[in-house]
């Protein structure tokens, strides 16, 4: 039996649900929206977040779009589909930002589309914001990716010790360096085999979680060689998989010292 869903106006505590296969973007997530008045639930995929709302209910739900098996498109299609009766925002979160892709996200039917980078008090003025009004325009939060050589953009480390605790803050960037030491490891067998599209995957992951952590000098050059690939430029590959190399080394040496 499927669960019937219903809007209240006296429920205090709001139930928000994150569907994303990343485990640093979800940690992230935990991290800025952990409120007395918000419940957290998170799955790690399309068909778990079917699943789940079988049995329980949600003010809104956070959809990344880049998700092996089911990615965002499908599972909202399919909650739409499945549950007629949920009418809680969903918003996409993504890295994807440009106007053929926002023109996508509308009609598909989300409510915002908040694109990768995102500054942990703009999701949070996000999140906050459609809760309130659970109907609405839909809307894009975009957040403009910077050049720079600073190894850590500081004021996002600031920004994340609004609504989490320092050592829980390290451990994101930890496991960040843990994931990406193993994308670096892939890479040095799919480079070499010209595997463009699994290259690109992971580009695109060490991209959006660089950025939303701030290290520009990462994000910036993940940016530069997806966009190099996209556009099948491969001749500089292998130069610039070295100096991916190099600034990942470059953030695990000092990342700890920048933010006692």
């Amino acid at each position: 039996m499927r669960i019937e869903y219903r809007k209240t106006n006296y429920k205090l505590v709001k139930r928000i649900l994150i569907v994303d296969d990343n485990a640093i973007n979800r940690k992230y997530a935990l991290s800025v929206l952990k409120s007395s008045d918000w419940q957290i639930e998170e799955v790690e995929d399309g068909e778990s977040a079917l699943v789940l709302l079988e049995k329980e209910a949600f003010d809104l739900i956070l959809m990344d779009i880049q998700m092996p098996g089911m990615d965002g498109f499908e599972c909202l299609r399919r909650i739409r589909t499945d549950f007629p009766g949920l009418n809680c925002p969903i918003l996409a979160v993504t890295a994807f930002s440009n106007e053929q892709d926002r023109e996508a996200f509308a009609e598909a039917g989300f409510q915002a589309l908040i694109t990768k980078p995102i500054k942990p008090s703009e999701l949070r003025n996000a999140v906050t914001q459609w809760l309130a009004e659970q109907a609405g325009s839909p809307s894009i939060i975009i957040h403009k990716e910077e050049k720079t050589d600073q190894i850590i953009d500081i004021s996002v480390y600031e920004d994340l010790k609004k609504f989490t605790r320092s050592d829980d803050i390290i451990d994101i960037y930890e496991e960040f360096e843990n994931e990406t030491s193993d994308f670096l490891e892939q890479l040095n067998f799919l480079v070499p085999a010209k595997n463009y599209p699994e290259i690109l995957s992971i580009l695109h992951t060490i991209k959006g979680n660089a950025g939303s952590l701030g290290l520009l000098v990462l994000a910036d050059h993940s940016r530069q060689m997806e966009g190099k690939l996209k556009e099948a430029r491969y001749e500089n590959l292998i130069e610039d998989f070295d100096l991916l190399q190099k600034h990942y080394g470059t953030f695990v040496d000092n990342y700890k010292r920048i933010l006692k």
